[in-house]
């Protein structure tokens, strides 16, 4: 068939509507047959391919949606369009659910309109077909990079233990030039079992292979225990300003996935300050109905607005990786909405007119 004409098959136990349907669509070019009934039908279906499944779900022997449940059974990329004379909500939504893509009522009173829903349902099968695909890529590439990230893992175990050894061993008898070379050796194995390491993590958390080891702890207290871990590891000058409200805070989280998280917008920070000194961090922690409330705010690089939504895509920098000044795979803050949205949270970022940034985080509160 051209991409526009289709192969139709129309069943529908008044002669009436049979002919009317046929004389439509053949009329635009489509290749049209048709069936008493739903068992009819079903046979038709066995022994040919259709591209599109006009049926009432009102017929005698077998209705509609039985007809449809079976006809995606034979052939799952059918295009369906059901018929019915009672135009309730109730009977469109049984018909989504069996797999139809649209659905006429009776009486048919614009038979130019026919036309029109075909290529409409078309479009939408499209595009159903579409996002299967694009998840069927999606997961093929989270199974490729935990391949990668397995893969890596070792090799750069042995060479950061080897290269750690030979600094150990040889100390006194190689010169300061090849130990400083040595020192930079390490630095990059270590920078790049970070990055297979976050690699990994972002593939087991897409694929609901990580399971939360949860425990009831105060949120300032994970708080600065993130704050120190990062910025100990970090250069400049930061000054962190920790406010909270009333008493230490309750959650329920995973202590270790959670810092990761919170660590990550620390370390942002800090990364994307022009200047790497006088950085100002500043967390609030607050509850509220229920609710727990993490800010973190920083007077670093400002964020455009337009951006404020694609800095949590995965492989996503602001800067183009051709000329950017900051280094990175861009799966810091993707872990991070991940972490905090497999403990039922959500978080944003905002950017105000003092041009400071802000990352907004809602927990349960710890019950």
């Amino acid at each position: 068939m051209s991409e526009d004409t289709y192969k139709i098959l129309v069943a529908d136990d008044e002669p009436t509507i049979r002919e009317l349907m046929q004389l439509v669509l053949e009329r635009d070019g489509h290749t049209v047959k048709t069936a008493n009934d739903g068992e009819q039908a079903l046979k038709m279906l066995q022994e040919e391919r259709f591209d599109f499944l006009l049926s009432d779900i009102q017929m005698p022997r077998m209705d509609g949606i039985e007809l449809l449940r079976r006809a995606k059974a034979l052939h799952p990329d059918l295009t369906a369009i059901l018929i019915t004379g009672f135009g309730t909500i109730e009977t469109a939504v049984e018909a989504m659910k069996s797999g139809a893509s649209d659905f006429l009522t009776k009486p048919i009173r614009e038979p130019d309109q026919i036309p029109l829903i075909f290529q409409r349902a078309r479009r939408f099968h499209l595009l159903q077909n579409e996002v299967k695909a694009l998840r069927e890529l999606n997961r093929l590439q989270d199974e490729f990079l935990a391949l990668l990230s397995h893969e890596l893992r070792t090799p750069l175990t042995n060479i950061g233990g080897c290269l750690e050894a030979m600094q150990d061993l040889f100390r006194d008898e190689i010169s300061d030039n090849v130990m400083e070379m040595l020192s930079t050796a390490a630095e990059g194995v270590t920078a790049l079992s970070r990055i297979v390491e976050s690699l990994l993590l972002m593939a087991d958390l897409q694929n609901d292979r990580v399971l939360l080891d949860k425990q009831r702890v105060g949120l300032v207290h994970l708080l600065e225990d993130a704050s120190e871990r990062t910025l100990a590891a970090g250069e400049g000058k930061v000054e962190l300003l920790l406010e909270k409200a009333g008493e230490e805070v309750l959650v329920d989280v995973d202590y270790k996935l959670f810092t990761r998280a919170v660590g990550n917008i620390i370390e942002n920070a800090v990364k994307f300050n022009p200047g790497k000194e006088n950085l100002r961090i500043t967390a609030r922690v607050s509850d509220n109905d229920g609710t727990v409330h993490l800010s973190i705010s920083n007077n670093g690089r400002p964020i455009r607005e337009e951006d404020c939504e694609k800095i949590f895509r995965r492989f996503k920098q602001e800067e183009h990786y051709m000329t950017r000044t900051c280094g990175g795979i861009g799966l810091g803050l993707p872990i991070t909405r991940t972490i905090v949205e497999k403990h039922g949270g959500e978080i944003k970022v905002s950017c105000n007119d003092e041009e400071e940034v802000t990352f907004d985080i809602e927990l349960p509160m710890a019950r």
